[in-house]
């Protein structure tokens, strides 16, 4: 939190948004889409983030509040995503515990980072214990920030 200070105007305080590790022994997953309307495709980015072995709690964080609200059953899926919330929910019973964390594409920028690299894969590429080079500066600024 940043607080900007100007003489003749009140002091405001400015919320930053930054990434957040997940709680002790979970994994956080950090989601986010992205729509290619020219090409007609969409891509996912998945960032999963700690140092343990073993995948059993994780905390799914993205930063679309309309797939938030539906995961927490807060509101109804729209039409266009409905299958991918069901199949999210599916999933998680592969876990022994999943929480749904929503944040503000500043605290997200890693995954949005890959969602928008998608466009240029005409596959499926997964990088396991290396960082991709089109998102490690925003992972250093994600590790800066809780420093």
């Amino acid at each position: 939190m940043a607080v900007a200070q100007d003489s003749s105007l009140p002091s405001i305080l400015i919320h930053s948004v930054v990434w957040a590790p997940p709680w002790d022994g979970f994994f956080k997953i950090n989601v986010d889409g992205a729509v290619f309307k020219r090409q007609e495709v969409v891509g996912v980015g998945v960032v999963i983030r700690d140092n343990e072995v073993g995948v059993r709690d994780v905390v799914l964080e993205g930063d679309s509040m309309i797939v938030y609200n539906a995961l927490c059953d807060f509101s109804p899926a729209p039409s266009s995503i409905a299958a991918v919330i069901q199949g999210i929910q599916d999933m998680s019973s592969d876990f022994r515990s999943v929480g749904y964390s929503h944040v503000r594409r500043q605290g997200n920028l890693p995954a949005h980072l890959l969602a928008k690299y998608a466009s240029s894969i005409t596959d499926y590429v997964a990088w396991i214990e290396e960082d991709p080079c089109c998102i490690k500066q925003a992972l250093i600024q994600d590790v800066n920030s809780i420093s």
